[in-house]
């Protein structure tokens, strides 16, 4: 099976590697890619950087995206191109996961509209600016915050 996982400038570093932590522990079931609007390098504020692949060579047979949060995600709310290409790959995935503040980048797309979904407390009223359409949660239980949406069966 196979995961996308979107990074962009400024992601945050637990909430991409966290969940790949996890799901590479599964070798035999799940192949990981990273994937950037444009491909290349893509760093984050702590200096940490992967290579990606374009977001447009996702195979539409993808059974997991992960869109994380960071503080690019303020910058990316806007990006038209990037947030078209999030609905585009979340809608042929069998499952979407953002991670804390990755939930606004969903959020704008309109996939998270009559849904609940939380984000990270410390940005959460920026966050819930993104999608007034959502039925947002502050309360949760812990800090790490992941809102799956299930399209396909």
């Amino acid at each position: 099976m196979n995961i996308a996982v979107l990074l962009f400038d400024d992601f945050e570093t637990l909430d991409v590697y966290g969940p790949v932590e996890v799901f590479g522990r599964l070798l035999d079931l799940y192949t990981i890619k990273f994937y950037s609007l444009n491909g290349g390098q893509i760093k984050n504020r702590h200096g940490v950087s992967a290579l990606t692949e374009k977001l447009e060579d996702v195979n539409d047979n993808l059974e997991i995206f992960i869109v994380p949060g960071g503080m690019g995600t303020r910058k990316e709310v806007e990006n038209k191109l990037l947030i078209g290409k999030i609905k585009e790959i979340s809608t042929f995935s069998k499952f979407v996961l953002t991670v804390c503040t990755g939930s606004a980048l969903l959020a704008r797309t309109g996939l998270l509209d009559n849904k609940t979904a939380t984000s990270n407390k410390r940005a959460f009223a920026w966050v819930i600016t993104n999608g007034i359409n959502v039925n947002w949660k502050k309360k949760h239980v812990g800090q790490l915050t992941i809102n799956i949406i299930h399209h396909r069966v």
